[in-house]
C-alpha cells in the first residue's frame, strides 16, 4: 500500500512537472526548447535537405542542429574535423564508415539510434524514407570530401577544407 502511495506520488508530481515546464513560454537566457512540429527548416547542405540549428554556432564551435534527408538521399564519403555526435530521430538510415560508399558495408539505423563518430573518421550514408537526424559537433561544421568530385554542389560552396587527418 505504501508502495503505490509512493509511486502515484512520484508520477502526479512527474506529470505537474511535465504539463508546468511544457506550458512554460519563457526560458533562461540562451535556453532551448523545441518540438519536432515547431521546428524552423531551412535549406540544407544536400539536395533536398533541410536544416534547423538549434543550438552554438557552427561557424566557430560546438553546435546542435538537426537535419532532414529526402527518401534516397545520399551522402558521399566525407569527414569532419570535429567529434560527431548522430541520433536518428525520425526513418532509417543506412550508415557505413570507409573512403568508398557501398551499401553492403552498411548497417541500418532506425528511429532512436545512435552513432559517434571521432574527428576524421570517413563515413557516408542513405536515407530510407523520410529521415530526421540530431547532430551535434564538438567543433565548427565541415565537410571534407574523400573524392571532392563527389560534394553536392549546396555542400561545396558552404564548406571550407580542414586539414586531413
Amino acid at each position: 500500500m505504501a508502495r503505490r502511495r509512493i509511486a502515484t506520488l512520484a508520477a502526479g508530481t512527474w506529470l505537474a512537472f511535465a504539463v508546468a515546464a511544457s506550458a512554460a513560454e519563457k526560458h533562461p537566457e540562451g535556453a532551448v526548447a523545441t518540438r519536432l512540429a515547431d521546428i524552423q527548416w531551412k535549406d540544407g547542405p544536400f539536395p533536398g535537405s533541410q536544416v534547423a540549428g538549434l543550438a552554438g554556432d557552427p561557424k566557430t564551435g560546438m553546435h546542435h542542429a538537426y537535419l532532414k534527408l529526402p527518401d534516397g538521399a545520399f551522402i558521399p564519403p566525407h569527414w569532419h574535423s570535429a567529434d560527431e555526435y548522430v541520433t536518428v530521430v525520425q526513418g532509417t538510415v543506412l550508415f557505413g564508415t570507409g573512403e568508398h560508399a557501398d551499401r553492403d558495408q552498411t548497417q541500418l539505423y532506425a528511429a532512436g539510434a545512435f552513432v559517434y563518430l571521432p574527428a576524421g573518421v570517413r563515413h557516408f550514408a542513405w536515407a530510407k524514407g523520410e529521415v530526421v537526424l540530431s547532430q551535434t559537433r564538438a567543433g565548427a561544421a565541415d565537410f571534407n570530401w574523400v573524392h571532392p568530385e563527389d560534394a553536392p554542389k549546396q555542400a561545396a560552396t558552404a564548406t571550407k577544407p580542414a586539414e586531413n587527418k
